[in-house]
């Protein structure tokens, strides 16, 4: 995939953003906790109830004053969004809270989680007069992508309440607990992509989740440049069953900087083998079945090899851009394989195969 993506505009979704925003923007100042902490919108949209949400912001209030580094940690919540510069800027500084208490994190984790299943209530529904469902129809359109933006190999849902698992977060929020419910954090996705063992909890900004080492990192929204794509064959299919062949697809970037970011991307989410797994291998087995039906609606003469030929041509024509359809692009590049590189001697098997499919027709 590898495209620059854009976030929906006006979506209300963002909303949500102002809570925390109110609550960090106060609590310097604030000597006491309650609802002046909050939106005004806060409390009339919510009633004024001082359990769940409310009273996990207490909890988190008093560790924060409790602490005594008040300061600190406005500014590395401001600092989190950052997170175009962190992912490609290895000198910025990442702080945690667990570096001042474990039970600091937990609540903050805690606070942020209730905001983020908030995104499904009645009363911020209501108020931002959108759901998550509708976020998720709006970010397709947008970005004219109906398929994870990440791997191009599932689907992204929005059809169930279960649609908010699919906006996530790029930073984890187990980790990155203040980037909770901010907006440029999540990003819709398919669970292949979200769950181990690709993105899950892993760290995207480090070599590893012990943190040993800083690295550049891709972000989808502000990505820029464009991407090779070569499928390369290590052996070629046989007529043993169900032998699709050996393949790997390579990503190729415009430059050194740039190939860097695209290798990182595609061994992270095992891009090179999810295609080949879940798309082309699966093709191999099945595209003769298509050509069948290009030369029997095109009336070609199947022992005219320029007319097989040709039949495939017609066939890879159909095959749409990677991001509005991705299965067609993994097939694309067998198709060229097949009028480009193939040996004589396979490419005519699978000649064979059309012309008995036609014959028993």
């Amino acid at each position: 995939m590898l495209f620059a993506l854009n976030q929906v505009q006006n979506c209300n979704l963002e909303l949500m953003e102002e809570i925390p925003d109110a609550f960090f923007n106060s609590i310097e100042t604030s000597a006491d906790y309650g609802f002046h902490m909050f939106p005004a919108w806060f409390k009339t949209e919510r009633g004024a109830q001082t359990n769940g949400l409310y009273g996990e912001g207490l909890n988190l209030f008093n560790l924060i004053k409790a602490s005594g580094r008040e300061a600190d940690i406005v500014k590395w919540y401001t600092d989190y969004k950052n997170i175009d510069q962190h992912s490609r800027d290895t000198t910025t500084t990442v702080n945690y809270l667990t570096a001042i208490s474990q039970e600091l994190h937990d609540a903050a984790k805690t606070f942020f989680s209730s905001l983020y299943k908030a995104f499904d209530s009645f009363w911020f529904t209501e108020y931002a007069n959108i759901d998550v469902r509708k976020y998720i129809r709006d970010f397709k359109k947008t970005n004219d992508v109906y398929f994870c933006p990440i791997c191009g190999v599932e689907t992204i849902p929005h059809g169930s309440r279960e649609a908010r698992s699919a906006l996530d977060h790029w930073f984890c929020k187990a980790k990155y607990p203040f980037l909770g419910v901010y907006l440029n954090n999540l990003i819709p996705m398919g669970a292949g992509c979200n769950n181990p063992p690709r993105k899950g909890e892993k760290e995207l900004i480090y070599t590893d989740n012990s943190r040993s080492k800083r690295q550049e990192f891709y972000y989808p929204f502000v990505y820029d440049g464009e991407v090779e794509v070569i499928l390369k064959c290590l052996r070629e299919p046989t007529n043993i069953e169900d032998d699709c062949g050996e393949w790997v697809f390579q990503f190729k970037g415009v430059n050194a900087e740039h190939q860097a970011l695209i290798d990182r991307w595609s061994s992270f989410f095992e891009i090179s083998a999810r295609w080949i797994e879940e798309v082309l291998e699966l093709y191999v087995l099945s595209w003769t079945n298509e050509v069948v039906n290009v030369i029997r609606e095109s009336q070609l003469e199947i022992d005219n090899e320029s007319s097989y030929r040709k039949a495939i041509e017609f066939l890879q024509s159909t095959k749409k851009e990677l991001h509005t359809s991705p299965f067609n692009r993994v097939q694309w590049h067998f198709l060229e394989f097949m009028l480009t590189t193939a040996s004589v001697g396979l490419f005519e098997a699978y000649r064979s195969i059309v012309k008995e499919n036609l014959i028993f027709e």
